[in-house]
């Protein structure tokens, strides 16, 4: 699907092809994408929030393991 037209233009379409669906099951999906645009760091608890934070400022700091290295020893790991 290319992306002609303002914004407003392919809201508007997006918004005529909706009106005409007949699946419900993609009218369920739909919900489901548009109930996602929540922002996942409001779901999570201040303890979650902590841990990520921490997370990421070790890996900032240099530490943690280069994803490279996991993914190497992994397949090493499968592959026995």
């Amino acid at each position: 699907m290319a992306m002609v037209g303002s914004l407003e233009s392919r809201k508007l379409r997006i918004i005529d092809s909706i009106v005409e669906l007949r699946n419900e099951h993609i009218v369920l999906l739909i919900e489901a994408l548009l109930d996602s645009e929540t922002d996942f760091w409001d779901q999570l608890t201040p303890k979650q929030r902590m841990r990520i934070e921490q997370a990421i400022q070790a890996l900032d700091s240099g530490q943690g393991i280069p994803h490279e290295s996991v993914m190497l020893k992994m397949r090493k790991k499968l592959n026995q």
